[in-house]
């Protein structure tokens, strides 16, 4: 099982529909919800379909109750790959302000992983 902090986030600069920048607050549930399982990989078989499909109810859950998403050893490796590996690129200009974000993803597989299991 591994835990992550959904609910960290931080502020980019944006441009509003009005053309004035003001900072916009990019949280770790936004990145998975809206990047990670829209990723290709959660489409190819039904049974991603439904793993997608248990991990955006988990991320509501966790997002609206303030505590971490825990996810299952598969349901992560997924997430992990569509992070490292994105099916469609980064935004170049954003990826480097979520990156924080993005190394936390990472850096919770490798806590859980150091972890002896009782």
């Amino acid at each position: 099982m591994v835990k992550i902090e959904v609910n960290r986030g931080v502020e980019i600069p944006a441009q509003t529909p009005s053309g004035t920048i003001e900072n916009v607050k990019i949280t770790l549930a936004s990145i998975i919800r809206d990047t990670t399982l829209n990723d290709d990989r959660f489409g190819l078989n039904l049974e991603r379909v439904k793993m997608a499909a248990a991990i955006a109810a988990a991320l509501d859950a966790a997002q609206a109750n303030g505590t971490v998403l825990e996810l299952e050893d598969a349901q992560y490796a997924l997430v992990r790959e569509a992070i490292e590996f994105p099916t469609k690129p980064y935004n170049a200009a954003a990826a480097r302000h979520i990156l924080p974000l993005l190394d936390h993803v990472i850096e919770a597989g490798q806590t859980t992983s150091n972890t002896p299991q009782q």
